[in-house]
């Protein structure tokens, strides 16, 4: 609607048409529904008071509201000791992640990896928290940095410093929460082998995990890896009844649907309704390998057709 070819070639003529064209283009256009509009518009809006906060002065802005050394003490304490998690011991998890995967498999090597990247995360944030008690307990104001994430913690909220070397979270509490979820997942895992579902979100590289899995069931079933891919089976894993050798498929959870609705009687992807714009958590599923010929047949039923408006992070 609205999109027509000019008249004419004269440049002037041109000019006028491209003039004559809206700023902005309804969803409805790319055959979208309300959803993508109204997420784009409220991101634009968050860009916006984003780069609007920013533009104001920081004078004042810590040293006002700093807390009393006595409540920051207290803060930092209550932190230590029931938020963050203490010290994974990697050397003794890997021997017994080699015992438990049977010897230097590519999954043992996968679980060291996530144990080094998580371990990173809590030296980085206790070590930022215990120096920050020796400060408050010799009696002497923390520098503007440290107070910053002392007020962040105040405020809930979790430190720029800390998110940057993991992942992104609104509070704190669930920061924190996520962070010993992740923790648990990972020392289960080294100690028993894989566990019967994995949680991709938890994973610090789900993509790795995929690809081994894919790699392993190529070579044990004679697969060329150029031929097949994995994919994810939308109907619901029974957790109970699902069995969990992986020989051909993994059970997975914490995947999270954007942009459309799920069946769950059919299993199948369906149309979100308008309006709707939060993440539905799906079920338990299946992470299962295809060969591309099998996948190029079903994906009218396998895929839901959805076209995306790409918005700048």
């Amino acid at each position: 609607p609205g999109y027509a070819i000019p008249k004419g070639f004269e440049l002037p003529m041109i000019l006028r048409h491209i003039g004559n064209l809206p700023d902005t283009d309804k969803s409805s256009l790319y055959g979208l529904n309300t959803n993508a509009e109204s997420k784009a518009m409220k991101k634009e809006s968050v860009d916006f008071l984003s780069a609007f906060k920013q533009s104001l002065p920081a004078f004042g802005a810590v040293s006002d509201t700093t807390p009393s050394l006595e409540e920051m003490y207290m803060l930092v304490d209550h932190h230590l000791s029931k938020e963050i998690p203490h010290d994974l011991d990697v050397s003794g998890l890997t021997r017994e992640s080699l015992r438990s995967h049977g010897g230097t498999k590519p999954l043992h090597f996968f679980v060291v990896q996530e144990m080094m990247r998580l371990h990173r995360i809590l030296a980085e944030c206790r070590s930022e928290l215990h120096k920050l008690k020796h400060v408050i307990a010799r009696g002497s104001r923390p520098s503007e940095a440290e107070a910053s994430i002392l007020l962040n913690l105040k405020r809930n909220r979790t430190p720029s410093a800390w998110q940057s070397i993991s992942w992104n979270s609104e509070t704190f509490s669930t920061w924190a929460e996520e962070l010993s979820r992740r923790i648990k997942q990972i020392v289960e895992w080294a100690r028993r082998g894989r566990p019967k579902s994995v949680w991709l979100g938890g994973l610090m590289n789900p993509i790795a995990f995929t690809r081994l899995f894919l790699q392993d069931f190529c070579k044990r079933n004679g697969l060329p890896l150029e031929s097949t891919a994995v994919t994810l089976d939308l109907s619901v894993a029974d957790y109970e009844e699902t069995d969990s050798s992986g020989e051909t498929h993994v059970l997975v959870s914490g995947v999270l649907l954007e942009g459309a609705g799920y069946d769950f009687r059919a299993g199948k992807l369906v149309a979100s309704p308008p309006g709707n714009q939060s993440m539905l958590k799906m079920p338990h599923l299946r992470l299962v390998v295809k060969e591309s010929i099998e996948m190029e047949q079903g994906a009218e039923s396998m895929t839901y057709r959805r076209p995306a408006i790409p918005v700048p992070d």
